[in-house]
């Protein structure tokens, strides 16, 4: 399968990645850092885009669709948490972490949708959040932007229904990955306590072989118990 994932260098798409290219797949990476993760792999060919930067993304996403023809799935994994206050956001602050966890990803997804739409087949899976089924404090913003991605899903399956594409949302709780680095908390040492980003990507290698007669709408994940340190 020739896959895009956004989002490759880094946590769960990462862990999507390597497990593609362990497959043979041909993997076109999205991220901002490539010194992060590039495997040398000859089935991986990379693109640096910033996530945040939405005036530009969309001609740089063409320029993607234009080099690389024939995508059989696409796979968003892009996204941060920022956990505050709501009076404590500025502006600039709200529309970044709506940016990268929501926007790019639509505009991503409608880039090539007329193409999987016209062969009617194709893959797309995104990564949601618990935050997609329930709010919590200091999570407003970040709540927004999963809430966002989940109604977008929805909608787009019903959209695309007719186009034998299947979408699915995957929705993990808490996971181990770098995306608590720049927080103020993360899961305790205890494995039981988190999800392994390898999880992710069995689950995701299982999503990518399913016939497309068939499609997982939506998919909630849990660690066995979730105990949450401060650092």
């Amino acid at each position: 399968m020739k896959i895009l994932i956004a989002g490759s260098t880094s946590g769960m798409g990462r862990a999507i990645a390597e497990s593609c290219l362990l497959n043979n797949d041909q993997v076109i990476g999205l991220a901002r850092n490539h010194q992060k993760f590039n495997p040398h792999n000859k089935n991986y060919l990379t693109y640096s885009i910033d996530f945040s930067k939405i005036s530009d993304i969309e001609e740089q996403f063409k320029k993607i669709k234009k080099e690389v023809s024939d995508i059989d799935a696409i796979i968003c994994s892009i996204g941060y948490g920022d956990f505050a206050e709501l009076e404590q956001y500025s502006v600039k602050r709200m529309q970044n972490l709506l940016n990268v966890n929501f926007l790019s990803q639509a505009i991503l997804i409608k880039t090539f949708l007329a193409d999987f739409k016209k062969r009617k087949s194709g893959k797309i899976i995104l990564i949601g959040s618990e935050c997609a089924l329930q709010g919590e404090k200091k999570a407003t913003m970040y709540a927004a932007t999963k809430f966002a991605l989940r109604g977008f899903t929805q909608s787009l399956r019903k959209e695309c229904a007719n186009a034998s594409i299947g979408i699915t949302l995957i929705n993990p709780g808490v996971v181990r990955t770098p995306f608590f680095d720049d927080l103020s908390f993360h899961p305790a040492a205890d494995p039981i306590h988190s999800i392994d980003p390898v999880q992710i990507a069995s689950l995701v290698s299982l999503l990518l072989k399913e016939e497309n007669n068939c499609v997982y709408e939506e998919i909630n994940l849990q660690p066995m118990t979730k105990k949450i340190e401060k650092k």
